[in-house]
């Protein structure tokens, strides 16, 4: 769930949404765990909207730092149509390098 749906901030939702909730799919795929873990649902819900989670090579060490860059940018709170363009260029640039 992106932060601004845990807050309840449904206008908010825009394409950085769905890009969030790949951010945290690599996450739970690259660490075996989601990227926000508390066992009360309100503590979980203010983690997403005011936390970072724990950087993935943390609990991964063997993760390449290119692909932690890219899990990081996704978790991301961006609201910037123009800024999130310019990232999600740089993510795919990252990522193609990761991947290839």
């Amino acid at each position: 769930m992106a932060p601004e749906q845990a807050a309840g901030r449904s206008a908010e939702v825009s394409p950085q949404t769905d890009i969030y909730a790949a951010g945290a799919v690599l996450y739970r795929v690259a660490t075996g765990m989601p990227p926000f873990n508390e066992p009360i649902l309100d503590d979980l819900l203010e983690a997403i909207i005011k936390a970072d989670p724990v950087p993935p090579g943390e609990l991964a060490p063997e993760l390449p730092p290119n692909a932690e860059a890219v899990i990081l940018k996704a978790l991301r709170n961006i609201h910037n149509y123009d800024r999130l363009i310019v990232q999600l260029k740089n993510c795919h640039s990252k990522l193609s390098r990761f991947l290839y």
